[in-house]
């Protein structure tokens, strides 16, 4: 089982960084530099959203009992050494970003998002660009969003779990 349902109160948004918040696709050349194990694309992302807006949303949602967890995958066939490189690229982009987190998980390519995350309650959102890891999310119980179907991931997270919320 790869979700708790001892704890249902519990709310969880897992975040995807990787053409979720951060677009490193945006490179033409993103591939190739993973490939050669360039950590550059993770550094130089720019931010997908408004950062500062989406940074005030996931405190706002902290502030409500959400626990915040970004979970991303290293590059496929990573060797230890880019693996590092690659989790302290993203640790500090996220800091760059200033975006608040409960738990930072940096995983093996392909690695289940779903049993990262421990005890991670039934109805666990996750916001992923991948629809394979979305489809594998939702198959244990969880929910999803996928932020390529929206303009706005900040006002689309404040709308679905800040309702009611007057900062909004």
């Amino acid at each position: 089982m790869f979700y708790n349902d001892t704890n249902p109160g519990e709310k969880v948004l897992v975040l995807d960084m990787d053409g979720t918040l951060a677009n490193l696709y945006a490179d033409p050349e993103w591939l190739e530099k993973l490939r050669s194990e360039d950590p550059a694309p993770y550094v130089e992302a720019e931010a997908m959203w408004d950062m500062w807006e989406l940074a005030r949303t996931l405190e706002e949602m902290q502030m409500n009992g959400w626990r915040v967890v970004i979970v991303s995958w290293l590059s496929k066939d990573a060797s230890p050494k880019y693996a590092a490189a690659i989790r302290r690229a993203k640790r500090e982009w996220l800091a760059d970003w200033s975006v608040p987190w409960d738990e930072c998980h940096f995983v093996r390519y392909g690695s289940p998002k779903n049993q990262v995350v421990k005890n991670l309650p039934a109805g666990s959102w996750l916001v992923d660009d991948d629809k394979k890891v979305r489809e594998h999310w939702e198959t244990g119980k969880g929910q999803t969003i996928d932020p390529t179907a929206t303009h706005d991931l900040p006002a689309l997270l404040r709308e679905k779990f800040l309702p009611g919320n007057p900062s909004k």
